[in-house]
């Protein structure tokens, strides 16, 4: 009988402890941003278990066409003018623990005057993440050979892309960085994304009052049972 009145104090501080709830902990879909510059502003955020990223800057310019419209475009020939890289900040909030399951995007390629490419370009895209101080933590899978020509792709998934991030942790309170690194060959081959997707379950962490309350109502009834039985 004790065993089983401890067995059961145990799974209730366990449940109160975690509770898991799997899903979006951010996504945009860039839908009426504003660009100037290198930076995509006034982006509508879906949160689960973090504070807003905010806007999202490139390390070069952004393209503002029409096809360009409504969605994250780097002018940045990937060819012959090197690699382009987004850091998107991942701030948990102080209840929560995530397991990272995944990231989707829809990729794109346009020229060099923010026009969708008519030419078949190659794009890889990896993803890596860092902590606060900008130390690498974790490097996932690279999101390899994306071909594109005249908004068209030709890879198996079409321009939606996934990458699995391996249920790496971050923990409640902690800041992180979710690095997206562009590269590609081919002339004018400008690549950009749309409907960004990170897919992760959270794990509750009650505030600590809560666990001392439960602990010593726990205790309490406890010593009531010990007294009865002795």
């Amino acid at each position: 009988m004790k065993n089983k009145f401890l067995q059961t104090a145990v799974v209730g501080l366990i449940m109160l402890a975690s509770s898991a709830n799997a899903g979006i902990i951010a996504s945009t879909d860039f839908d009426d941003r504003t660009v100037a510059g290198d930076t995509a502003s006034t982006l509508d955020w879906i949160l689960d278990g973090l504070s807003s990223p905010g806007d999202l800057s490139a390390d070069y310019n952004l393209f503002d066409t029409t096809d360009s419209a409504d969605k994250f475009a780097v002018d940045r020939n990937l060819s012959n003018e090197g690699d382009w890289i987004v850091n998107i900040a991942l701030n948990v909030l102080s209840l929560n623990n995530i397991s990272l399951s995944s990231l989707t995007l829809d990729a794109y390629i346009f020229n060099n005057s923010g026009n969708f490419q008519g030419q078949q370009r190659n794009l890889d895209i990896a993803i890596s993440l860092f902590d606060s101080s900008n130390t690498l933590l974790k490097e996932f899978t690279l999101l390899d050979d994306i071909y594109a020509n005249n908004g068209a792709f030709t890879n198996p998934n079409g321009h939606n892309v996934s990458v699995d991030l391996e249920g790496y942790s971050l923990l409640a309170s902690n800041d992180y960085i979710l690095r997206l690194t562009g590269s590609g060959e081919g002339n004018g081959n400008n690549a950009g994304f749309d409907n960004l997707v990170i897919n992760g379950d959270l794990t509750s962490v009650p505030e600590p009052t809560s666990l001392a309350i439960f602990a010593l109502g726990i205790m309490g009834l406890a010593a009531r049972r010990l007294k009865k039985q002795s």
